[in-house]
């Protein structure tokens, strides 16, 4: 029998995804505390903030949706790419969260830190994203690139070694 019980290895890659699924849970948990502490203002102010903070949520939870679902659905996961891709309309959610940011009410004021930190964490992880891809990972000159090329190298070798009459 065979065991069903085997998990795939940890890769590279774990620690960013990691990061990157925590800084969308972070950020979710921003614009729910957004959109509950606009409830108190007048309807304009009210319908943006419920429409921003309805933004976050969207844009938040179809990044978790790819990460969570993307071999279900067949896809392969470009970390580098939708974390960078993130980056865009979460800054235009921040920059339009502080334009419409009126009164010095206290959950208001802890909805934009809790904002301000979710860009944050969004950038450091996109950051560190780009670091281990093209920077961190170097081992004598030798980036991660040249070593998944060498793997792959070393499996073409195996492969002809074993065809090959002894």
């Amino acid at each position: 029998m065979e065991n069903t019980n085997t998990r795939e290895p940890r890769t590279a890659c774990s620690l960013p995804m990691l990061m990157s699924l925590w800084s969308d849970v972070f950020s979710l948990v921003a614009a729910i505390l957004l959109m509950t502490s606009s409830l108190g203002f007048p309807y304009e102010s009210k319908f943006i903030k419920i429409g921003i903070s309805i933004s976050y949520i969207v844009v938040h939870l179809i990044s978790i949706g790819y990460l969570v679902f993307y071999k279900k659905l067949g896809f392969r996961y470009h970390l580098k790419t939708t974390r960078i891709m993130i980056l865009i309309p979460q800054l235009m959610l921040l920059v339009f969260t502080i334009l419409t940011h009126n009164g010095p009410h206290i959950t208001t004021t802890w909805a934009m830190i809790a904002v301000v930190i979710g860009f944050v964490l969004s950038f450091i992880t996109a950051f560190t994203i780009l670091m281990t891809n093209y920077c961190v990972c170097r081992t004598a000159g030798v980036t991660t690139k040249d070593i998944e090329l060498k793997k792959g190298d070393q499996k073409d070798v195996e492969q002809n070694m074993a065809t090959l009459p002894s």
